[in-house]
């Protein structure tokens, strides 16, 4: 069957032309009459004509590539760099001899090596290097006093037995 708005052809089931969405209605004697769905038309509004069929495929230049643009430095939420831009020091590079005798020669002030073990150990800006040490020195601190408190249970329990109790 065909559209009698489009002439769009049709299975003889459809309820709706497939083409333009115009209704059919059974008529009496059985077959199919289009009915026009109510649209809102423009009296200018015609069909539009037909797609012409496609073309053998034709090798055209490519589309021109823009230059690329210049990279916009990104700014953080108060208007200052952003992350990674602040050309700070490098915190994975290796630590050299003289920064491991800095090390060292701090670590020999008493007050203030366990100050610095804390800082290096749990601070955001420091060095790897100097992290993992500072991390090792806190786990062998607790690892001392852990064998030292059992040292003195054992052998206090030990001394306080063999004396009877005495300290004279």
């Amino acid at each position: 069957m065909y559209c009698e708005e489009c002439g769009a052809p049709n299975p003889d089931e459809a309820l709706f032309c497939a083409n333009c969405g115009t209704k059919f209605v059974k008529a009496e004697g059985g077959g199919q009459e289009p009915v026009e769905a109510p649209k809102p038309q423009a009296a200018s509004q015609q069909v539009p004509p037909p797609v012409p069929p496609p073309q053998p495929w034709q090798q055209t230049a490519p589309p021109p590539v823009a230059p690329p643009q210049p990279r916009q430095e990104f700014q953080g939420p108060s208007g200052g760099p952003g992350p990674g831009q602040y050309g700070g020091p490098d915190l994975n590079a290796p630590m050299g001899v003289g920064s491991w005798l800095a090390v060292y020669l701090l670590m020999a002030v008493p007050i203030l090596n366990i100050v610095l073990i804390f800082k290096w150990a749990f601070g955001n800006n420091v060095n790897r290097n100097k992290k993992n040490f500072a991390i090792a020195a806190l786990i062998l601190f607790l690892i001392s006093l852990v064998l030292s408190i059992l040292f003195f249970i054992f052998f206090g329990e030990f001394f306080y037995r063999n004396m009877g109790g005495a300290y004279y």
